[in-house]
C-alpha cells in the first residue's frame, strides 16, 4: 500500500522489555487523527497528564544505508507533571510534519528536573 505524500506513518512505542504485544501501526494525515488513535488518546487520562510534544528529527538519514528507513523519524512524547516526567508514545516517520506544527517541541527539563519515573 503506497502512502499519500502528506501521510505520516505512526508506530506505537513500547520498551524492549515488553514481550507478547503487537504494536499498533498505521498512517495519519492530521493532528486530530493522530491524537484520536486509541493508544495515544488514552494518555490524556493518565494521572498528571500535561501535554503531548514532539521531538523532531530524532533519527536522520545519516543513520541508515541508502534505501533504508525514511529521511527522519520523530518521537511523540507524553509529558506528565508539567514536563517533569515523560514517555515516548510513538515513532512518526515522514518528511512533512507541518500538520503537527501545533505540538510543542519536546525540551525535557534537564537531568535534575526531568526523567522517566522509576519502576515500581
Amino acid at each position: 500500500m503506497e502512502r499519500a505524500p502528506s501521510s505520516i506513518k505512526v508506530s506505537q512505542y513500547r520498551p524492549a522489555f515488553f514481550e507478547g504485544f503487537d504494536n499498533w501501526e498505521g498512517e495519519v494525515g492530521t493532528l486530530e487523527e493522530l491524537l484520536d488513535v486509541g493508544f495515544i488518546a488514552r494518555w490524556k487520562d493518565a494521572p498528571g497528564f500535561y501535554r503531548f510534544s514532539l521531538q523532531r528529527h530524532y533519527v536522520s538519514r545519516d543513520y541508515f544505508a541508502r534505501g533504508d528507513p525514511p529521511e527522519s523519524i520523530s518521537l511523540l512524547m507524553a509529558e506528565l507533571r508539567e514536563g517533569r516526567e515523560w514517555w515516548v508514545v510513538a515513532k512518526l516517520e515522514g518528511e512533512d510534519l507541518a500538520a503537527f506544527a501545533a505540538l510543542p517541541e519536546f525540551e525535557g527539563k534537564g537531568e535534575e528536573e526531568s526523567r522517566p519515573p522509576p519502576f515500581s
